[in-house]
């Protein structure tokens, strides 16, 4: 019987960071939906609209590689609903990527709790990337909003729109910094600080790990390595000495040929002479 302990991937699991990067989207889209239809200021309902179109990207990239990656085709777009993430992706059914959310919780409580702490381990670098794109979303959404309730009240501010809240929080996450829109505010200023450290620290991360990636060696052949990782060392002991003993007779067998052969110099083998 199996334990907790052994529990097998899931086969539609395809990461454990990557499922988590998907529900996170997931959970950010959702709430951008509900922002469109709360009764607060139009210019907060613009800021969400604007970030549903990385959001919505993100979105039906995965769909297109869980569908390609699915054999055959109707397992996942029919027998795991995938459908309704095609659905999720259109306006109007924004609703239903609480469905991703749902599939991602089922997945990695099947995988198992230590087995997901392993999977995020072995793929640290992989993730690391995921979680800094999640995290520059997050920054970006909410920063933006943010700065624009901070700078609304202040006649002097000129972070008027949305559209230029969330201008002014890409290029200060990104460290360009252009300087056309500034927050005037304290509390904007505070903001302001806030998300420029945080800005420099993500990518920060973020030019390591493409310095890691492109200049790094190749990794070695993982499944070789797993392969003989999981064989019994006594095993591997067994095989080598009978690997030994067939060479120690393939020597023995050539030395006794060559033993054999008689020598041309001695006077007994010398050829008879001709008629």
């Amino acid at each position: 019987m199996g334990t907790r302990k052994d529990r097998q991937r899931p086969e539609e699991l395809d990461n454990a960071g990557y499922e988590m990067f998907i529900a996170g989207v997931s959970i950010l889209s959702v709430i951008d939906f509900g922002l469109e239809f709360a009764p607060r200021d139009s210019q907060i309902r613009l800021i969400a609209w604007l970030m549903e179109v990385p959001f919505t990207l993100i979105l039906l990239i995965d769909f297109a590689h869980r569908l390609l990656r699915s054999h055959p085709r109707n397992n996942y777009f029919v027998r795991e609903l995938g459908f309704l993430d095609l659905l999720g992706c259109l306006p109007g059914f924004k609703i239903f990527r609480l469905f991703r959310v749902v599939r991602a919780v089922r997945m990695l409580r099947r995988f198992g709790g230590r087995a997901i702490v392993r999977d995020l381990v072995r793929g640290r670098a992989e993730n690391a990337l995921l979680t800094i794109l999640l995290l520059v979303l997050v920054l970006l959404q909410f920063g933006s909003m943010a700065v624009f309730a901070a700078e609304q009240s202040s006649p002097d501010a000129n972070i008027k729109t949305g559209g230029e809240a969330v201008w002014w929080a890409f290029v200060s996450i990104t460290t360009v910094g252009y300087g056309d829109y500034t927050p005037v505010t304290p509390l904007g200023r505070t903001i302001a600080i806030v998300i420029l450290a945080t800005g420099v620290a993500l990518f920060g991360a973020l030019s390591g790990f493409l310095a890691h990636f492109f200049l790094s060696p190749p990794p070695r052949d993982i499944t070789q390595t797993a392969a003989y990782g999981e064989r019994d060392p006594l095993a591997m002991l067994a095989e080598l000495e009978a690997s030994l003993s067939d060479q120690v007779r393939s020597i023995s067998a050539i030395r006794a040929a060559i033993l054999a052969v008689p020598d041309l110099d001695s006077p007994h083998t010398a050829s008879e002479p001709r008629e």
